[in-house]
């Protein structure tokens, strides 16, 4: 008796951004057959090509990962909605938007979202074996499905989210994962005309490992703010030429000592 022939699986990605070539990157290419719905990708992966019609690219989807931005993913709905596409796995990778916005899609396929919790800083990341969570939401069956899809990523942490918290929990997200890197980035500004960028590279990234280490471990956070010497932060303050970046840093500081007084208030 022969062998028998295992078809691949086809997956087709919406957007060849930072996530949809992450993901088209790190899926094994023996399971899967994967390609892109994208005018600006340019054939840099082995194997993953894109299709330029959107009706061919649908058909010759069984599963289509919506990877665009979120102001885009209304649009991208729309068009699948006017194909009637059936018995697909279809799902988008945004933190804010729910399984709620595929609407008529979701009577004859199924549907949800899948959001890697992973600062995707560049395109092309294989992220087979990084270790991160998922928020995962749109129905037993979905989930059931996503995890089967994605078995073979060791690192992935999945749990399910009730789609009406999602707007809640991605703003948490934002303001953990982004905002304090644009604090970092005001800091290293100050700090350029004292030393070279090589020093103050190496000063910076072991700092910041040793806060963020010392935060998770023992619950603290340490410095002047938080001793409240305000004379030496007002000092300190002066010492900056007058301009944007002083403006910002009081912005910072300010907006620092109320979430302080916010979370001293609320123990109390």
């Amino acid at each position: 008796m022969g062998k028998s022939i295992q078809t691949k699986t086809k997956i087709g990605i919406i957007g060849a951004g930072r996530v949809g070539t992450s993901l088209a990157l790190s899926f094994d290419k023996r399971k899967n057959s994967v390609f892109f719905y994208s005018s600006h990708y340019n054939n840099e992966i082995s194997g993953v090509v894109a299709i330029k019609e959107f009706s061919g690219f649908v058909n010759s989807s069984e599963i289509i990962i919506i990877a665009v931005r979120d102001m885009q993913i209304d649009s991208v709905v729309e068009k699948l909605e006017r194909l009637k596409p059936l018995d697909k796995l279809i799902f988008h990778l945004s933190g804010f938007h729910s399984s709620k916005i595929f609407g008529s899609l979701s009577e004859k396929n199924i549907v949800g979202s899948f959001h890697p919790i992973f600062p995707f800083s560049e395109k092309f990341i294989n992220i087979k074996n990084k270790k991160f969570y998922a928020d995962v939401e749109g129905g037993q069956n979905f989930v059931k499905r996503i995890k089967l899809l994605f078995k073979d990523f060791k690192g992935i942490t999945f749990f399910e989210i009730n789609p009406d918290d999602k707007p809640l929990f991605h703003l948490g997200l934002t303001l953990i994962s982004n905002y304090p890197l644009f604090v970092v980035e005001a800091g290293k500004e100050i700090m350029e005309s004292v030393v070279c960028k090589t020093l103050l590279r190496e000063i910076s990234e072991s700092l910041l490992k040793n806060s963020v280490e010392n935060y998770f471990r023992f619950g603290k956070i340490s410095g002047p703010l938080l001793r409240g010497d305000d004379d030496i932060i007002k000092k300190e303050l002066n010492s900056l030429s007058e301009g944007e970046l002083k403006s910002i840093v009081d912005d910072i500081i300010k907006l620092s000592k109320r979430i302080k007084e916010y979370k001293d208030g609320s123990k109390g």
